[in-house]
């Protein structure tokens, strides 16, 4: 199908962006450090620990929000973290500008900065 073919295509240009890669390479940096990666790690679980507490009908409290914030931004103190952590936003920024477009191709429609019109 040639849809699906268009999209490998596109996942490979994705691939060979400077934000993918500057991602990538902030991630891998992460990762061989033991402390940014125990750091990330600790948030990661928290966070999943308190959306599965959610998930069963669980009220999270004032202090679990506390302590998730506090854990994030002890995380975000670690320099190879909080790079990771924006060169994941960029990213992220770009694949909405995909998203945009594939939607601008769909609807014919160009969004507009302030929102959808109703």
């Amino acid at each position: 199908m040639v849809v699906l073919d268009d999209a490998l295509s596109l996942g490979q240009k994705l691939s060979q962006t400077s934000e993918y890669r500057a991602m990538k390479e902030a991630e891998e940096m992460m990762g061989n450090d033991q402390v940014a990666r125990k750091a990330y790690k600790a948030y990661q679980n928290l966070r999943n620990s308190y959306q599965r507490m959610e998930q069963m009908g669980h009220q999270l409290t004032k202090e679990n929000m506390d302590k998730l914030i506090n854990v994030q931004l002890e995380m975000m103190k670690n320099p190879l973290v909080k790079t990771y952590t924006e060169r994941k936003e960029d990213f992220m920024n770009l694949l909405k500008q995909v998203d945009q477009k594939i939607s601008e191709g769909l609807t014919g429609i160009k969004p507009s900065a302030c929102g959808p019109s109703t």
